[in-house]
């Protein structure tokens, strides 16, 4: 046998199983190399999917630029270097950083994101994240365990916590031992903690917890944070968009009727509105401007409410609320949809808004059209700012809250223009249709606000 004959069987070895069996490919980690500081972000081998998907935007954008759009992605988004971890979601697992208020996390608690299904499919817009716990330390009633840690009965109740009802533990019967863990200060007199080897993965935290986690670097990062933060632009035109937005485009372009993403088709005709966004409305880079415009045109105030679509609902532009001045300028300064926004955020912790209307769900036909429901979103989502009566610390396009009479909430954007005393007008609608005045300082200020 010669050399390179030797080599090939020696090759083919390597590939063929011992079975006989060609053997499968091994998966590797995915490093991503940010092109924009040039550092790395790890993907673990279980994570198949940011491959394909980082791929298949590369190629969309270039299809795009062939069919006459100017088209780039702006990948910085996957490096967790350069975006927050707030802005990328979750990771794959996480500590606690803070306690939520109504839950049950304590500070240091380490947890992970698991994908739950959904729907009896198998592709990944079937899939949900939510929350487990990790580690061993659970509770069981003192009546139920001796001081060896012996189970006193059958189908003992478990718990994560003492506080916590069904779902949220497991049984145990009497052939059982648990090593019995010490108590801490405040720790109730009536639950024993113990170390139970048996996790309880059904247990999911609520989402209003996501934004109390924290994760160091060198921990495996989550592919799901890509699919709603890459951005990329056509022509000057800045989208946050998805595969959803990719594919539907292309698709348009294309001529098709219909896509497929996922496991479901999509038909063209019913995404005219999104394609003539994405292709038509001019969209502007000063929400001062965009305000401005509405002046002339929403000349009535009109709080009556109203059933509108979702999401880009809105009510007759000839009227509305001071509410809706903020919600036009930013969908057509930004394509921000403070609709959508609210009523998602909203859905995943009702219970952090205000509750003085009486409402048990989010309402997405008024919820945004609300001062203090506005108050608490720009709150959660890191843009308030101190508020003054020092005029320079109010720049153009800031938003901020006052309250009329004493009893009434208002809301008004900060204009580029200022007083002959140098005080910046408002833009707002308090009465009488949109309106640019000298009133920033008329009414008691109660919030200030600056969306990055």
């Amino acid at each position: 046998m010669n050399m390179r004959m030797m080599l090939t069987v020696i090759g083919l070895m390597a590939v063929w199983g011992a079975e006989g069996k060609l053997a499968p490919p091994k998966i590797e980690d995915y490093t991503y190399v940010c092109q924009k500081c040039g550092k790395t972000t790890h993907y673990p081998a279980s994570e198949l999917e940011p491959r394909s998907f980082i791929e298949e935007c590369r190629k969309g954008c270039a299809t795009l630029s062939e069919l006459g759009l100017d088209a780039a992605l702006d990948e910085s988004v996957l490096c967790r270097h350069c975006v927050g971890a707030e802005k990328l979601k979750l990771p794959r697992f996480a500590t606690v950083s803070t306690r939520p208020e109504k839950t049950l996390w304590r500070k240091g608690d380490r947890v992970e994101v698991v994908r739950t299904k959904s729907q009896p499919c198998e592709c990944w817009l079937c899939y949900q994240w939510k929350v487990v716990p990790l580690g061993n330390r659970y509770w069981v009633n003192v009546r139920y365990i001796d001081a060896e840690g012996n189970i006193l009965g059958d189908n003992v109740c478990i718990r994560l916590h003492p506080d916590l009802q069904d779902p949220a533990s497991g049984h145990a019967d009497r052939s059982m031992k648990m090593r019995i863990l010490s108590k801490a200060v405040g720790d109730p007199a009536d639950w024993v903690p113990v170390e139970w080897h048996d996790r309880m993965t059904d247990l999911f935290y609520p989402s209003a917890c996501f934004n109390n986690v924290e994760y160091g670097e060198g921990e495996d990062a989550s592919f799901e944070r890509i699919f709603k933060h890459l951005e990329w632009t056509i022509k000057g035109k800045r989208h946050k968009a998805d595969l959803f937005d990719l594919r539907l485009l292309l698709a348009y372009l294309r001529g098709q009727k219909e896509f497929r993403l996922g496991c479901k088709m999509w038909p063209i005709a019913e995404h005219k509105l999104r394609i003539n966004e994405l292709l038509s409305i001019p969209i502007e880079t000063d929400v001062v401007a965009a305000a401005r415009r509405q002046i002339g045109v929403t000349v009535g105030y009109d709080p009556t409410y109203r059933k509108i679509g979702y999401p880009g609902g809105d009510v007759p532009r000839e009227s509305g609320v001071c509410t809706d001045v903020i919600v036009r300028a930013l969908r057509d300064a930004h394509k921000i949809d403070l609709q959508q926004f609210v009523h998602e955020d909203m859905k995943s912790d009702f219970s952090s808004y205000p509750q003085m209307w009486g409402l048990k769900a989010p309402d997405p036909n008024i919820d945004h059209r609300r001062v203090p429901n506005l108050q608490c979103y720009f709150k959660r989502k890191g843009c308030a700012l101190p508020v003054s009566k020092n005029a320079a610390d109010y720049k153009p396009g800031d938003i901020v809250t006052a309250m009329v009479g004493g009893k009434l909430p208002h809301i008004m954007i900060v204009s580029d223009r200022k007083s002959a005393a140098g005080v910046p007008l408002a833009i707002h609608n308090i009465g009488s249709g949109t309106q640019e005045e000298d009133v920033l300082f008329t009414y008691p200020l109660t919030g200030h606000y600056r969306i990055p």
